[in-house]
């Protein structure tokens, strides 16, 4: 992709939005999850928010699609990723009780693995921006290849596409307190055994995790920023995978920050990460995460918006090399 082609975007998406004269005031974070093969198994939960909407439901639906290179080897161990990994989530949540402080939500996904339709895009971006490219240039492209093997017998070892229902997945959150400028909510949810380990669609054991989410207009307001701010735990269930070397209990992460464009427009930027999921020689294999989020969110009327990101690994190879979210949002 060439700069004029970015500038182009810019200006056909986000100016003639950001024109349009009613005041959008959402500030939920993106949705992030790390999408590798082995870690989107797990019940890692998403960013969704302290502040709950006043009333009624939201239904969203939202696609991501992640580009994965990435292998290492050590004596007769070895794990390879050489593909891509969709996502297309249903999800519904709906707030009740005095002044909306309680929430309910499900979510649904459908999961498909197959050959990396986006390798020559992903070299131009990594190229564009300066990120180091690993062994691409040197790999066929347009090829799916997923292996792990330990002590000499695999574990995961596919080369055609595999699609199945994902793991599902309802929550309940509470909101401890709101005001102008701040909210803290708790949120727990749990993780069925829905999708299949064969398909790479479900870790094969049910997850439960709870956590915090904070955010605050006030403290920043001199340049006009929100900020977020997440964490938590999640406690993990036996699963198919590997399950000598799991961990029973992982940590999450989150801080975001974003700032308004003018009317219909928001920009974000945030970190996502976990800690480590499996105790393995290979970060590749569920190891501790840390991504960086670019992204925005563009209001179509007020009850409508779109989300956006472009998503990038910032620690090792523990999560994929490219990930692209886009969500449309409904409230009812």
């Amino acid at each position: 992709m060439t700069r004029p082609i970015i500038v182009w975007i810019y200006f056909l998406l986000v100016v003639p939005f950001s024109l349009i004269s009613f005041c959008f005031a959402n500030q939920q974070p993106l949705q992030i999850k790390n999408m590798m093969p082995v870690s989107q198994l797990y019940g890692l939960p998403r960013p969704m928010g302290a502040d709950f909407f006043l009333t009624g439901s939201q239904l969203r639906m939202g696609f991501e699609v992640t580009n994965n290179f990435s292998g290492a080897r050590k004596d007769n161990d070895e794990v390879f990723y050489d593909g891509e990994t969709y996502w297309t989530t249903f999800s519904a949540r709906h707030v009740f009780g005095g002044q909306a402080s309680y929430e309910v939500g499900l979510t649904m996904p459908y999961i498909s693995h197959g050959p990396g339709y986006l390798d020559g895009f992903v070299d131009r971006f990594h190229n564009f921006f300066g990120f180091p490219n690993g062994s691409r240039n040197m790999a066929l492209r347009n090829q799916l290849d997923y292996r792990i093997r330990f002590d000499g017998e695999y574990f995961l070892d596919f080369q055609s596409k595999k699609s199945n229902i994902g793991d599902l997945r309802a929550w309940f959150g509470y909101q401890l307190f709101r005001t102008n400028s701040s909210a803290l909510a708790m949120r727990a949810t749990i993780k069925f055994p829905t999708g299949y380990i064969a398909d790479m669609t479900g870790s094969g054991a049910a997850d439960f995790s709870i956590w915090a989410e904070y955010q605050n207009s006030d403290l920043l307001n001199l340049w006009r920023l929100n900020l977020t701010f997440g964490g938590g735990v999640t406690f993990l269930g036996e699963g198919d995978l590997l399950p000598s070397r799991q961990k029973a209990v992982t940590g999450i992460f989150h801080f975001g920050i974003q700032r308004a464009l003018a009317n219909r427009v928001r920009l974000i930027a945030q970190l996502d990460g976990h800690t480590r999921l499996l105790e393995t020689p290979f970060d590749q294999v569920g190891g501790f995460s840390l991504q960086g989020t670019l992204g925005g969110r563009i209001a179509i009327r007020k009850s409508y918006w779109l989300d956006f990101g472009l998503v990038e690994n910032l620690t090792g190879d523990s999560a994929p090399d490219f990930t692209l979210q886009l969500a449309l949002t409904g409230q009812f």
